[in-house]
């Protein structure tokens, strides 16, 4: 699987939005860049995005990484420990924002811990991933 810095930054814009609306435009993001002091024209934006361009300054890759909220190392240290984590934790809030998941969930917690239990036990004994084991992996592949 490719993994430079177009497909990190899609995934950060795919990702990391407010839970009420969906992902943010490049446009938006131009504007608050601009409004925090890093101008970047939207033909630049979309090259990056692309993977047209791929050796962005220092400072664009600051100002990028901290639009949303993660630090410089996502984009600097590819494969790293904090990209990692960073993928990881995208890959879980993808899932979180997920309705059929997000319903599934919501009727577990309504369920007695017997019976909540006892349902995990059957879906991980015909073959369900463990709810913690294979997260790193689904991230890589999603």
């Amino acid at each position: 699987m490719r993994d430079d810095f177009a497909d990190r930054l899609n995934r950060l814009f795919q990702v990391v939005h407010p839970l009420w609306r969906g992902p943010y435009t490049s446009r938006e993001m131009l504007q608050e860049l601009s409004l925090r002091g890093h101008v970047l024209s939207a033909p630049y934006l979309s090259q990056l995005r692309l993977g047209r361009r791929i050796n962005p300054s220092r400072a664009t890759i600051d100002a990028i990484a901290d639009f949303f909220g993660v630090r410089a190392d996502y984009f600097l240290a590819p494969g790293g420990g904090y990209q990692r984590q960073v993928d990881e934790d995208l890959y879980w809030l993808g899932v979180a924002r997920d309705p059929l998941v997000r319903r599934i969930v919501s009727g577990l917690l309504e369920l007695p811990a017997e019976l909540s239990d006892e349902l995990l036990a059957a879906a991980e004994a015909r073959g369900a991933a463990s709810v913690t084991e294979g997260a790193a992996d689904r991230a890589e592949a999603g």
